[in-house]
C-alpha cells in the first residue's frame, strides 16, 4: 500500500489501488491529494496568503512546501491585499527555516523581498524582532536586512532596534547592535 502526505495538514494518508488517482481526499482535512498544485497555482500565482493560511494552521511553514511552490512559480515578491509577503508571514511566526528557504533566491529578487514593507512600513525584520524570534532575526541579518529601516508613521518611526528595546528582547538587541 502506498502513502501520500497532505500538503495542508501534513497527515500521511493510505493510498489504495482504487483511490490511486490524484483526486483522492485527505482523511484528516478532506482536501484533494493535488490541492496545492491545482488550487494555489491556477491562473494567478500563489499569493502569500496561501502560505500565511497554511502557516497559521500549522504554526510553521514547511520548507518542502515552500520549495514546491517556488518550483511551481511562486513569485516571492507577490503580496496579498494587506501587503503581506511569504517572508513577512515566516518572520512573524519565527520560522527561521522558512525564512532561510525564502531568502535563497539570488540577487535583485532577494533584495526586493527583504525590503518589502507592509502598510506602516513593517518589514520582515520588524515582525521577527517584535515577536522575539532570535533565529529568524539572525537569518534576516545574514541576508543583509536593513537594521535602520523605520516604520512609516511620522509619530512612530521606530527601527527594529527600538522595537527590540520596547519588547525587552535583550539577545536581539545585542544582535542588532553588532
Amino acid at each position: 500500500m502506498k502513502r501520500w502526505e497532505c500538503f495542508v495538514c501534513w497527515k500521511v494518508n493510505e493510498d489504495d489501488e482504487a483511490a490511486a488517482s490524484a483526486s483522492c481526499l485527505c482523511f484528516c482535512c478532506g482536501r484533494p491529494r493535488d490541492f496545492i498544485p491545482t488550487s494555489a497555482m491556477v491562473q494567478t500565482r500563489a499569493k502569500p496568503l496561501v502560505l500565511h493560511g497554511l502557516s497559521a494552521a500549522q504554526h510553521e511553514l514547511h520548507p518542502t512546501l515552500v520549495h514546491s511552490l517556488q518550483q511551481a512559480g511562486l513569485d516571492l515578491t507577490d503580496t496579498d491585499s494587506s501587503g503581506w509577503t511569504a517572508l513577512h508571514c515566516a518572520a512573524m511566526l519565527g520560522d527561521a527555516t522558512a525564512v532561510r528557504c525564502l531568502l535563497q533566491s539570488e540577487g535583485n529578487e532577494r533584495q526586493v523581498v527583504l525590503e518589502a514593507a507592509r502598510s506602516g512600513g513593517w518589514r520582515a525584520l520588524h515582525l521577527a524582532v517584535r515577536g522575539g524570534h532570535l533565529q529568524a532575526v539572525e537569518e534576516l541579518l545574514l541576508a543583509n536586512a536593513d537594521v535602520d529601516a523605520r516604520l512609516e508613521a511620522s509619530d512612530d518611526a521606530r527601527t527594529p532596534l527600538h522595537i527590540a528595546a520596547e519588547h525587552g528582547h535583550a539577545e536581539i538587541l545585542d544582535l542588532l547592535l553588532r
